[in-house]
């Protein structure tokens, strides 16, 4: 999978990398990471009770579940700081990962230390694509 190469300028700022007045590319999934864990997936009503805030893609409408775009992570932006809420986190962050398994992706892993949540791709190669802060716990 080819994706744009990132640059970490500060603690807070990425930026994408350019040479030649052309995206820098990648055979990782540098970038795609944090647009599918930070896109909102569609909510259901359990989650989410106004079905004008539950988000989603409208191209998901047609596509398979396992494929949709996003994740529920936004659900859990004024949750409380339990051990359930970080339970549920962990699994959202594995929920939107497997989108990666249409791109190669064959092992995927989340795991949380109680402030931040980690995780890892292997690929087709064997090699292990590591993650160590996807979301932090505050």
């Amino acid at each position: 999978m080819q994706d744009f190469k990132v640059e970490q300028k500060t603690d807070t700022t990425f930026d994408l990398v350019v040479e030649d007045y052309m995206f820098t590319s990648v055979d990782t999934f540098e970038t795609s990471i944090y647009y599918q864990l930070f896109l909102k997936k569609r909510s259901t009503k359990d989650q989410v009770s106004t079905p004008r805030e539950r988000g989603g893609w409208m191209g998901d409408l047609i596509t398979k579940p396992e494929y949709e775009s996003g994740s529920y992570l936004y659900v859990k932006e004024q949750s409380r700081n339990t051990q359930a809420d970080r339970n549920e986190i962990v699994e959202y962050v594995k929920l939107a990962l497997k989108y990666f398994r249409q791109f190669g992706a064959k092992k995927i892993t989340a795991e949380s230390d109680g402030q931040n949540i980690s995780g890892t791709i292997t690929v087709d190669n064997d090699e292990t694509i590591e993650y160590s802060s996807l979301w932090r716990i505050v």
